[in-house]
Parts: C-alpha cells; sequence; structure tokens
C-alpha cells in the first residue's frame, strides 16, 4: 500500500484520532496491529485478510516513522542561520568586538549614503526620461516652450549622466569605507598606522617618539584614515569615511589587545587621555627607534 499523507492513513483505517498528529495515529496503528498479530506461540494468523490487514498497518506505521525522521532533519533553508549562530558561538570575546565594529562601520556609512543614492538615482531617471521622451511634455504650461530646446534636452541629459556618475560613487565609497575598517581592524593595519603616528614623533625629544596617547590614535584614525581614495570625491556630500565613534572603538580594541601582548604598558596619568608607551622591541619591530 501506498501512502501519501496521514489523512489517508486515519481515513483508511478509521481511526478516532486528529489527522494531524502522528503520534497518537501511530500509537493506534500500534495498537491495531497488536490486536491482530499472532500470538506468543507464534501461530499463524486466522485468515489471509488478517494477514494482509497487519501488513497494511506495518507499512502505515514505517512511513509515519519515516516522516517523523525527516522532519527532525536541519532544513536547508534553515542552515545558514545555524551555521551563523554556531560561528558566533564559537568566536573568541576579541573577533567579536572586531565584527561588532565592521558591523556598525558598515551600518553607519550605509545610513549616511542613503538619501543622496536614492536622491540620485530618482533625479537620474527623471531626467533621462524628459531626455528621451520630450514630446509627452510639450503641452505643460510650464515645461512645453523650453523642453523643445536643444540647449534644455542636452542638459538634461548631461544632468541625467551627473546623477547617475554620482550614484555609482556613492557605491564605491561605500565599498571603499568598508574595506578600509576591515584593513583598520587587522593587526597588520594599526601596526602600520602606530608605525606612521611613531614616525611623526622623530622630530621629538625622547621619550615622546616612544609615546602616544589614544586620543592621538583617534583624531589621526579619523583623519588620515580618511583621504581620497578615488577622484571626484569632492562632489560627494559623506567626505568622513571613519567617524569618530568608530575610529575610538578600533583605537580601543588595538589598545586592549596590545596591552595583553605587553607591546604597550599604559603610563600613569591625570588628565583624560590615556598615555601609552611601546617597549623597545616593538618599536625595533616597526623600524623606529
Amino acid at each position: 500500500m501506498h501512502w501519501d499523507n496521514l489523512e489517508q492513513i486515519a481515513a483508511y483505517f478509521n481511526l478516532d484520532v486528529s489527522a494531524d498528529d502522528s503520534l497518537a495515529i501511530r500509537k493506534a496503528i500500534i495498537k491495531q496491529m497488536a490486536e491482530i498479530h499472532p500470538d506468543t506461540n507464534k501461530q499463524e494468523s486466522k485468515s489471509e485478510e488478517t494477514k494482509s490487514l497487519w501488513h497494511e498497518l506495518n507499512s502505515a506505521k514505517e512511513f509515519i516513522e519515516s516522516r517523523n525522521n525527516e522532519q527532525q532533519l536541519i532544513p536547508l533553508s534553515k542552515l545558514p542561520d545555524i551555521l551563523r549562530s554556531i560561528n558566533s558561538v564559537s568566536k573568541s570575546p576579541m573577533e567579536m568586538r572586531i565584527s561588532s565594529v565592521q558591523s556598525d562601520a558598515q551600518s553607519e556609512l550605509r545610513n549616511r549614503v542613503f538619501l543622496p543614492r536614492i536622491g540620485s538615482g530618482v533625479l537620474s531617471a527623471i531626467c533621462a526620461f524628459i531626455f528621451m521622451f520630450p514630446s509627452n511634455f510639450e503641452d505643460h504650461r510650464l515645461l512645453g516652450d523650453y523642453i523643445r530646446l536643444y540647449s534644455v534636452q542636452w542638459g538634461l541629459l548631461i544632468l541625467s549622466a551627473y546623477a547617475g556618475i554620482f550614484f555609482i560613487f556613492t557605491w564605491l565609497r561605500e565599498q571603499s569605507s568598508k574595506s578600509q575598517v576591515e584593513w583598520l581592524t587587522t593587526d597588520e593595519g594599526m601596526r602600520d598606522f602606530i608605525r606612521h603616528i611613531l614616525l611623526n614623533k622623530q622630530g621629538e625629544e625622547d621619550p615622546g617618539k616612544r609615546r602616544f596617547s589614544d586620543r592621538e590614535l583617534i583624531i589621526t584614525l579619523a583623519s588620515d584614515g580618511n583621504r581620497n581614495m578615488f577622484p571626484f570625491s569632492v562632489m560627494l556630500p559623506m567626505h568622513s569615511q571613519v567617524s569618530r565613534s568608530v575610529a575610538e572603538k578600533i583605537v580601543q580594541i588595538h589598545i586592549d589587545k596590545y596591552i595583553q601582548r605587553g607591546v604597550i604598558v599604559e603610563l600613569p596619568q591625570k588628565g583624560f587621555d590615556r598615555i601609552f608607551e611601546i617597549n623597545k622591541a616593538a618599536r625595533e619591530d616597526l623600524k623606529v627607534q
């Protein structure tokens, strides 16, 4: 007997249970199987009809058990979410902090470019539509007299192209900022950054060139980290790539990491800024004396 669903089984055997309750249906089937099963002396069933019924009940029971086992398997659609949960649990606290900073930076930049991106896309589409179908606006009270002028049509085309380029640049800026934050959260990125800070102190008297403050790192990161990475960036209203808040989180992550490794030590200080000194071995490794 071929079974398609639980409703078919419940109706076929006239079971007085809910058709959606697989456990109740299975229990009722097992009860019927026990009633018609040969006795403990292994005597044959009384008739071929009883044998056939027992085999049908058994096949229905196997169908329900197979169906229940399939439902216990993880659906492929839920597998990515489960893997993400496992990865988040297996990550170290430092890795989770880095992931959080990268996520915050990406969300912050996305919010900053959302309106310029949507506005430029809509403007480009409107100008392109008017340029391609000027006859639709010839009867317009305000646009009708101007839409026939070639200078106006070329102006619309140029404005559409400019808005389209602006739209592309917002996407490029978002991607470059994302890559930049990812690089700054790596050991190599912060290593080069601290080396840049210390090299700018070469003209100062020792021990100033081996000391730095957290505020100094944050300000430099939020300014030097925002250098233009492609031309025409002056057209973009969101010039800053790394905000002060994101820069502060990045700096704090690396400071905690380097203190734990013994690369830097925090000096006693009564002011608001935290002052750190880098050890000699690290300065030699950075080629900064």
